[in-house]
């Protein structure tokens, strides 16, 4: 589990380092290219109260 947990929080800071360069990029894309599973990233997304919406409102 605890690999699990690293690998989806190195995936949300890859999110966003890309989303400041592309705004339009999605979640689903960085999962795929970091070989994470969206519905689990979505699963430990929602544990820790993290937003794809709020995310792009703090980079705008």
């Amino acid at each position: 589990m605890d690999l699990a947990e690293n690998r989806f929080g190195k995936t949300w800071k890859h999110f966003l380092e890309v989303l400041k360069v592309d705004y339009n990029c999605s979640l689903a894309d960085v999962c795929r290219d970091q070989h994470t599973t969206f519905g689990g990233m979505s699963s430990w997304m929602s544990r820790r109260g993290y937003s794809v919406k709020q995310a792009k409102a703090d980079v705008v």
